[in-house]
């Protein structure tokens, strides 16, 4: 009698179990959306790690209005609200600027991408503190592993500005095999200066 009770509680659960609805499937990337987190520099304090952004040397937020930073004037036009991102000086320690980088993978848009019919589009605003210093956003185009294809990437800048944001905007095919992209905020050093700013940047693609 044990035993039909247990074999009855076992029936009865797989049953359950069957009846339950299965788990979200991971959702596709979506078109037509900025798929990049943190965009516009908003989260996070100056001299800190950048939410959402992988960091190197000095690369970190800062206000608008501070010294050596475009203006709050200048913020306000762009609707930059009251940071942006900044790679800081030249770093002489490790010889290089300072360069935030953030991973976006794309999901279930296999078949798409390898039959090009997905664009991407890489916006934003750029600028420096002097013309010695140069801006430069990149998109590298990386397989599942994580390696990259091709040698093609997507560029917007380099910038010298002076004191002022610039809009720039590139866009192209995205290519076959590509799975993950990789953007890359740095500062290009000229005569070891750095110093470069950027902000409401924007990673869209779109089916055609």
């Amino acid at each position: 009698m044990r035993l039909l009770a247990t074999t009855l509680l076992i029936a009865a659960a797989c049953s359950l179990t069957a009846a339950l609805p299965a788990g979200p499937a991971s959702a596709a990337t979506a078109y037509g959306e900025n798929l990049l987190k943190n965009p516009g520099a908003e989260s996070g304090a100056p001299g800190a790690l950048v939410p959402r952004w992988e960091t190197d040397t000095d690369f970190t937020v800062v206000p608008y209005g501070s010294p050596g930073v475009p203006s709050l004037k200048q913020g306000k036009s762009i609707d930059g609200g009251r940071q942006l991102f900044s790679t800081g000086p030249y770093s002489m320690d490790f010889d290089a600027c300072g360069l935030g980088v953030q991973f976006i993978k794309i999901k279930q848009r296999d078949k798409d991408i390898d039959s090009g019919k997905v664009r991407v589009t890489l916006q934003g605003y750029l600028g420096t503190k002097s013309i010695s210093d140069q801006a430069t956003v990149t998109i590298q185009f990386r397989d599942g592993n994580n390696h990259q294809v091709g040698s093609k990437q997507l560029t917007i800048g380099p910038v010298s500005t002076a004191g002022k944001l610039l809009e720039d905007t590139a866009s192209r095919t995205v290519p076959d095999g590509t799975r993950i992209l990789r953007v890359q905020l740095l500062g290009n050093p000229v005569e070891q200066t750095c110093d470069a700013f950027f902000d409401n940047l924007s990673v869209v693609l779109e089916l055609r």
